[in-house]
């Protein structure tokens, strides 16, 4: 028993003497002179339980004093008769007897509420409680922890049968009974997980294993068994589940993708073979760009998840006005929108509005929202692109009247790999994170995007909110020129690709370089010696010497002293880029390298700062 104070159970010591002294007085006529002792052991036991073993010790010190002193007195108890010493004494035994047994007893106790207790946390932090049913009575006996787990106030479990299976999820019920029914009847186990409810209607899972004990006669009496709330478990394994199952879409998406430019592609490479006919060859040329721009878009999607995942993508943020972000737009969406013979209306402020945006990447927002709408919407559809100025906001709206989202769709749009169409009824593919990447890219801008519909069939509309930058005096408008090759410049082409060498070769040597090739790094060291390069195109990755140990070897000799190195690779993380520059390369060029971007470099090489 707990106590207050180590003085309040020396007070109760005394009260509980005095007690019994009064009483042993009041009995005198009944018992004489014979046991004076027996009222002083429930006044020891009772300063034991309460005060512990030193005030039950000083009741016991008190009791004996007053047995010399008061007895003899008031109780007209002779002390001199060997019946009293004796008495005396087994008093002090008894008594400091009872106190061990008491105080032990009392340090039992405690110790076996503090385990009940962790037992009682324990079960509840684990979501977890332990259950007995009678199978002679039908009762059924849980901790406290199990009704937490159900939801229910202590004490609301009804404690039969019927009361749990109300517990049970109706379409779980059935398969409960058939496990409880086949563990009695090979009196053994039961293990099974099912759903249950709580009071509010909603719904969770619960891990039940029990054992059945049988009477001496070997018939089953009762089970006994532990449950778990695995509801967290369970959302877990349906979001690893979905998320594999999207996994898995994606991938096939991405080969469907990945396939429907590379047909097209190679029809045109054997008309390119086959034809002489000029327009069928200006047909052919059209289509390999258009496809290889489509390739190129979907890595670079991919890529731009990535980084961007890993908190690598930054922004180049400058003053942009929004006819150039719309301008930039349009360019990227128009072959996907005029393909489908779709009805394109803009319309922008007449004032000029400036944003402080990274163009290129606010430009692949818009065009992102814009080829959406153009793959939702029926050939011969409309889209309309608008926007407004809204106080200090500004308010881009991308509206078509294709084929709309279903309202459960709505919330799940911009999420990663999202689509609301079967894969094999879209017509205009994708891979399903342009809106996940313009929803990123937005927020990184400081702004929002929502998506609207009035449901399926009826259109969709994504709304676009951007602060507002003020207005500079003027904003330099990028002006298009065409490059022109310096003469004399000698360029070194180093790939183990031979197609790729040798094509980047005929193209910069249509262009008005002279050009040298090499198939490995060796190699490469060896054309650098004796041709005297301007500047070196290396792959990363070739055999015997790869790109950086070349261009270490390069940047080594004086008479490469002012040689420019460009690395093209199909690396193109943060990582790869620091490498680069370690090893000492100017410029690091990602495949498929943009021609105008590579002829601008050789058109006036230098050096990078």
């Amino acid at each position: 028993m707990a106590r207050s104070s180590p003085a309040f159970g020396f007070v109760v010591a005394v009260v509980a003497i005095a007690a019994a002294l009064g009483l042993r007085y009041l009995l005198i006529p009944v018992l004489g002179g014979r046991t004076p002792f027996i009222l002083l052991f429930p006044a020891v036991v009772l300063a034991a339980r309460i005060g512990g073993r030193w005030p039950a010790l000083f009741a016991v010190v008190l009791g004996a004093v007053c047995a010399l002193l008061v007895f003899p007195v008031r109780y007209h108890i002779a002390p001199t008769s060997s019946s009293y010493w004796g008495g005396l004494v087994i008093f002090v035994v008894v008594s400091v007897a009872l106190i061990e047994i008491v105080v032990a007893a009392g340090r039992v106790s405690r110790q076996a509420k503090r385990t009940e207790e962790r037992l009682q946390l324990t079960l509840a932090a684990g979501r977890l409680g332990v259950w007995e049913w009678d199978l002679v009575t039908g009762e059924i006996s849980w901790s406290s922890s199990l009704e937490s787990v159900h939801g229910l106030p202590r004490g609301a479990f009804g404690r039969t049968m019927e009361a749990f299976r109300q517990l049970v999820h109706a379409d779980d019920r059935a398969r409960v009974d058939a496990a409880l029914a086949h563990a009695i009847d090979r009196q053994g186990d039961y293990d099974l997980e099912y759903r249950f409810l709580w009071p509010d209607g909603s719904i969770h899972w619960m891990s039940a294993t029990g054992r059945v004990f049988v009477d001496e006669e070997g018939r089953a009496n009762r089970v006994v068994g532990t449950a778990m709330d695995i509801t967290a478990r369970k959302e877990v394994e349906t979001t690893l589940q979905e998320a594999d199952r999207r996994k898995d879409e994606f991938i096939a998406v991405l080969a469907h993708e990945l396939r429907n430019p590379l047909a097209p592609m190679r029809l045109a490479l054997e008309m390119l073979r086959d034809t002489s006919d000029g327009a069928a060859l200006d047909r052919a040329k059209n289509v390999m760009g258009r496809q290889l721009t489509h390739l190129v878009r979907l890595i670079d999607d991919l890529l731009d998840v990535s980084r961007i995942t890993r908190g690598k993508l930054e922004l180049r943020r400058t003053t942009v006005e929004l006819v150039e972000v719309v301008r930039a737009a349009l360019e990227t969406a128009r072959p996907v929108i005029d393909g489908a013979n779709h009805q394109l209306v803009v319309s922008l402020p007449t004032e000029p509005i400036a944003i402080h945006a990274d163009l290129t990447r606010l430009s692949q927002v818009i065009s992102n929202i814009l080829t959406n709408a153009a793959k939702y919407t029926p050939p011969g559809g409309r889209i309309e692109l608008a926007a407004t100025r809204e106080d200090e906001m500004l308010v881009i709206r991308v509206i078509d009247n294709g084929i709309g989202i279903a309202e459960q769709d709505v919330k799940h749009v911009f999420e990663m790999f999202a689509q609301i169409t079967p894969v094999a009824s879209r017509s205009q593919g994708g891979l399903g994170i342009g809106l996940a990447l313009a929803r990123q890219l937005v927020a990184m801008h400081g702004g929002t995007i929502e998506a609207t519909s009035a449901g399926a069939g009826h259109g969709s509309t994504f709304t676009v909110r951007l602060p507002i930058a003020e207005l500079p005096a003027e904003i330099p408008t990028p002006v298009d020129s065409v490059v022109q090759p310096r003469a004399g410049v000698r360029v070194l082409i180093a790939d183990d690709n031979r197609d790729a060498v040798e094509t980047l070769a005929t193209f910069l040597e249509v262009s008005g370089y002279e050009v040298r090739m090499a198939s490995d790094g060796a190699e490469a060291l060896e054309v650098a010696a004796t041709f005297r390069p301007d500047v070196a195109v290396l792959d990363v990755g070739m055999p015997v010497h790869d790109g950086h140990e070349v261009a270490r070897q390069l940047r080594a000799r004086p008479e490469h002293a002012e040689l420019v190195l460009i690395a093209l690779t199909g690396w193109g993380q943060a990582e790869d880029l620091r490498r680069s520059r370690e090893a000492g390369f100017d410029y690091h060029l990602t495949k498929p390298v943009q021609p105008k971007t590579l002829l601008k470099l050789l058109a006036e090489p230098k050096r990078a700062d």
